[in-house]
Parts: C-alpha cells; sequence; structure tokens
C-alpha cells in the first residue's frame, strides 16, 4: 500500500542505507515486516516520508530484526475496525505530501520505537532527530504539485544511522556515553553526552518536523536552520557548552 512517490524514494535511499550493512536482505526484511505492520494498524505512517517511511527504513537500516524487543506486528497502535484502516489506506496516493506535512503522524512514530525498542522508559529524545533530520541535499522527488519528496544525501543519511543505532543502543540497556564513544568519538566526555541528552525539550517526542525547504533547482542550498536542527549541531553546542564556550561557538561548529 506504499504510495509509488515513497516507492520510489526508497529505491533512491535504500541502496546507500544499507552498503554498510553485513545482511542487506536483513535490513529489506526488516523494513517489509515494518511495513506490514503499519498496514495493518497504523497506515498514516505509509502516507508520510518524513515522519513515517523516511523513519522507518532508517530503522530497518540501522536496526537489525534480531534486536528488537517485540514483533512490529504485537498491538502498538490504537485499534480501529479494517473498514477505518481501510478507508485511511485507500487516500494515501491522493493526500498532500511535502516536506512540512507530516508531523500529525509522529505519535504513530513514537508508539512504534517505543513498542519495539524500548522497555518502560525511552532514551532521551535528543536522539529522535537520527529518525527525522534531513539536509535537503539527496535531491528532490514530484510527483506533481503538492506531493514532493526532499531527499536527504549520502553523508546525511549516513550521519543520522549513527545517531538512530544511538537511540537503540541506550534503548535496548548500553551505557549512553560508551555508546557514544563508539558510534561517534572516543573524544566525547560524560558530561559532554549528558548536555546533548538533557538538552531543552529532550523530555518530549517531538510534535513538529525538522525545517527543510524544497529546492528551487539543482543549485539550492538549504538554509542553516536546517543544519542547525540536526543531531549532530545538538552536539556540537553540548560540547561548546561543556567546555564552558557560548553557544555561539557550537552553532558554529554545526
Amino acid at each position: 500500500p506504499i504510495p509509488q512517490l515513497h516507492i520510489v524514494a526508497v529505491q533512491r535511499q535504500l541502496p546507500m542505507m544499507a552498503e554498510d550493512s553485513e545482511e542487506p536482505n536483513e535490513v529489506v526484511n526488516g523494513f517489509l515486516e515494518l511495513i506490514s505492520a503499519c498496514q495493518k494498524q497504523a497506515p498514516e505512517l505509509l502516507g508520510s516520508w518524513n515522519a513515517g517511511v523516511g523513519p522507518i527504513l532508517r530503522l530497518a537500516a540501522a536496526v537489525p530484526k534480531g534486536k528488537w524487543r517485540r514483533s512490529p506486528m504485537d498491538r502498538w497502535a490504537p485499534e480501529r475496525s479494517a473498514e477505518e484502516l481501510e478507508r485511511v489506506v485507500q487516500k494515501l496516493d491522493r493526500q498532500d505530501e511535502g516536506p512540512e506535512i507530516g508531523a500529525d503522524c509522529l505519535p504513530l512514530l513514537e508508539a512504534l520505537l517505543r513498542h519495539l525498542l524500548c522497555d518502560e522508559y525511552p532514551p532521551s529524545n535528543s536522539l529522535v532527530g537520527g529518525f527525522l533530520w534531513n539536509d535537503g541535499a539527496g535531491g528532490v522527488l514530484r510527483e506533481c504539485e503538492g506531493r514532493e519528496v526532499v531527499l536527504s544525501s549520502g553523508v546525511g543519511i549516513k550521519l543520522c544511522l549513527k545517531f538512530v543505532k544511538l537511540y537503540a543502543a541506550v534503548a535496548l540497556g548500553e551505557k549512553p556515553v560508551a555508546a557514544f564513544k563508539e558510534l561517534l568519538s572516543p573524544e566525547l566526555t560524560k558530561k559532554m553526552v549528558r548536555g546533548f541528552l538533557d538538552a531543552p525539550g529532550a523530555a518530549s517526542f517531538p510534535s513538529a518536523l525538522t525545517p527543510v525547504e524544497l529546492p528551487e533547482d539543482v543549485r539550492h542550498v538549504q538554509p542553516l536552520a536546517v543544519t542547525l536542527a540536526g543531531p549532530l549541531a545538538a552536539l556540537r553546542l553540548a560540547q561548546a557548552e561543556s567546555l564552558g564556550g557560548p553557544a555561539a561557538v557550537g552553532r558554529a561548529g554545526g
């Protein structure tokens, strides 16, 4: 039931996400299982690239099925009748799609992540940027006016996958500092990691999408606000503050 626009986006992004995996077929199998679960419980996620199919693809690429705490086929979304779910599916190809659309699906994404990976408490929501951030440098797919998907570059994808892996590692019980040192940099200190995880707003799952502009042409450069909304920029800010520097230094390093 995935809209054709999102199928093409998956075809563009999946090879970059799976190239570092030891079992590329497992990435595909995990993705298909997650999509099947969404079809049966929360098909709205299939209609959104920014808050649904894109984050789900990153999840499948970064976190092997063997690490999932629970099956996505178990109940995690509010129960609805088959007729109601089918009405949602029938509208997926006709609804608007674009870089500012999909925030209403974020509670469903949160429910899926908590079910799949978390025990009693989820990890810091500072890590959720790995699922949502988009550097906007991978081009744009346009089905028609009002139905566009802005893609992340390969560099942006690989960065985000590291933060998705961090989200899973912390959710599955690894020590945050050890995980950050292994996946990002051995130079990170406990104070830096704690500053990132305890950043303002980290207690709540995002209610809005990270900003990204619809490119006007191939030379389009995303504004600084896009870079600063990413998880790496947030980490740079935490590093600067842990060393006693002003916030502007961290933003400049983002």
